[in-house]
């Protein structure tokens, strides 16, 4: 695994660019500042609801960290490796560019619990614009009027250029052309893009024939002479070297894009709704172009929940895992009964150090598993129609798989998935059920959740203002079943299976007012009649 933060992202950026272009598929995973939704997930969202109450929990949600596993595979031997990779992200402040966004207290306590590093985050976390943020900036820095005066962090400037400017002016009198000078202290503000490009512009106007330049990551200032002057303004990049620092992260995100290799995820609605909204662009409110522009950007994804979910059926009921959160679904597949569900698998490696081996919640591991299961998953698949002895290659395994392209799991809602590039699937739940007091008395929400969360997962909304009935969805047709059935004799309530148009108050509405209609109308031609 390798580690990437601000300090390593520049020279590592080459090879983590030769590693993508090179992918078969790439897995990706998050860890972001809130995890606990603002409006909870419910079983009568239908999928357009679902958007709409993750993106208004989404906005002021920022990713901590990048998990990217890159899956190459080696023609000699058959097997695959993963090339890991652990990014450390924090959004930018630099002039106008100054996002808000919030951590929850919850979530804080679940990354310290995962031994996440909350210092790399803030003080070694590579940042990133999305597209807007990078327009406006660029535009901002083009009109040539920025000072040290428009820095965010003036009062901290004012000391540094107190500090460091008495020091310059010294060695500047007694220095001749070709003479530099090392500011090794300056480094201890590079995390601060700010301070840095305005002590730049600042020691470039205050002294002639003085240029400043960084080597090493060590500030230095040179006394040229007029002609070097000349020619290094003609060709100075500091708007363009600090846009591009900016920018970070987001050329990482870029290559995703215009590669268009299939991306793979693990329940990865929020990571998908995550990455777009920091790295590209604001989620738009309609959900039909949040589709469009996921599918735009990622012609290919895998949610590998879902393709779990389509492959059970077809696995022996004895050797099914224990539950589907990655972490079982990976020791299943590596160690436990679906290692050998076929035989003669694919090997799958890795450049994980051993330390971080089962470090579940750090996005490199999670994307490595993600992708791990994947391939497990599609071999299973297409291995059942072939020979024992018979080797696939990459495109043969997404190949067998392809049914499940763009299905993006949707945790506890109407609907089983999101069809990215197509229309959504019809609900798969079982029909709502309405129960009633018997004695027309309000119910006892809590009461009637507890006696129904026995029989399955369960939500509960009030359907009446007096609070005598209410509706409830239930997540499986066998828990739908044996809640009728226990409470069809049960003394304090009455269910039935919900009909829109008998239970709606507004097809009931809808139908009085065509039955008043059509009773007037009738009146009418009666009236009409007797008259001729």
């Amino acid at each position: 695994m390798c580690e990437i933060t601000k300090n390593n992202f520049k020279e590592k950026f080459p090879d983590i660019k030769k590693s993508l272009q090179k992918a078969k598929f790439i897995s990706l995973d998050l860890e972001f500042s809130a995890l606990e939704p603002l409006q909870a997930p419910r079983l009568f969202d239908n999928n357009k609801e679902r958007y709409a109450k993750l993106r208004k929990n989404l906005l002021n949600v920022v990713p901590v960290q990048v998990g990217i596993t890159v899956f190459h595979f080696d023609n000699t031997t058959d097997d695959y490796f993963g090339d890991m990779y652990t990014f450390y992200v924090a959004p930018p402040a630099f002039l106008v560019i100054d996002k808000p966004f919030f951590f929850q207290a919850s979530t804080t306590k679940f990354l310290c619990l995962h031994n996440f590093d909350f210092n790399k985050f803030a003080y070694l976390g590579i940042p990133y614009l999305n597209n807007e943020e990078e327009r406006i900036l660029r535009e901002k820095l083009a009109s040539g009027d920025l000072f040290g005066e428009n820095c965010f962090l003036r009062s901290e400037f004012n000391d540094v250029v107190k500090t460091y400017v008495p020091i310059v002016s010294k060695w500047y009198n007694s220095s001749t052309v070709g003479n530099f000078l090392e500011i090794p202290d300056l480094k201890k503000y590079e995390q601060f893009h700010e301070i840095i490009y305005f002590m730049h512009k600042h020691l470039r106007s205050r002294f002639p024939n003085l240029w400043t330049y960084e080597k090493n990551g060590c500030f230095c200032v040179k006394k040229v002479s007029v002609e070097e002057l000349e020619v290094f303004r003609k060709n100075c990049k500091l708007n363009e070297d600090i846009l591009n620092d900016l920018i970070g992260f987001k050329h990482v995100f870029n290559l995703l894009v215009t590669l268009r290799k299939p991306i793979i995820g693990h329940n990865v609605l929020q990571d998908l709704m995550i990455i777009i909204n920091n790295f590209h662009s604001p989620l738009p409110d309609s959900y039909s172009q949040f589709k469009a522009l996921t599918h735009n950007l990622f012609p290919t994804i895998f949610d590998t929940k879902n393709v779990y979910y389509e492959l059970r059926s077809t696995i022996p009921k004895e050797k099914l895992p224990e539950d589907t959160d990655l972490k079982s679904l990976f020791n299943y597949f590596k160690d436990g009964l679906g290692r050998h569900l076929v035989v003669n698998s694919t090997a799958i490696e890795s450049n994980i150090d051993q330390q971080k081996v089962d470090h579940y919640h750090d996005a490199g591991w999670d994307s490595y598993c993600t992708g791990y299961i994947f391939l497990r998953m599609a071999h299973f698949k297409i291995a059942k129609n072939y020979p024992k002895h018979k080797k696939f290659v990459t495109n043969e395994l997404i190949a067998a798989v392809m049914e499940y392209k763009n299905r993006v799991n949707v945790i506890r809602g109407a609907s089983s998935h999101i069809r990215i590039d197509g229309e959504d699937p019809t609900s798969n739940r079982p029909p709502w059920l309405i129960v009633e007091s018997l004695k027309n008395e309000p119910l006892d929400v809590s009461d009637l959740m507890s006696t129904l969360s026995s029989y399955g997962s369960v939500d509960i909304k009030k359907f009446s203002s007096s609070g005598n009935r209410v509706l409830v969805a239930v997540d499986n047709y066998r828990a739908a079943r044996d809640i009728s059935k226990v409470l069809k004799t049960h003394q304090k309530f009455q269910v039935r299976q919900y009909n829109a148009l008998r239970h709606s108050p507004l097809a009931q509405v809808v139908l009085l007012s065509a039955v008043t209609i059509s009773g007037t109308l009738l009146l009418w031609l009666t009236h009409r009649m007797s008259k001729r």
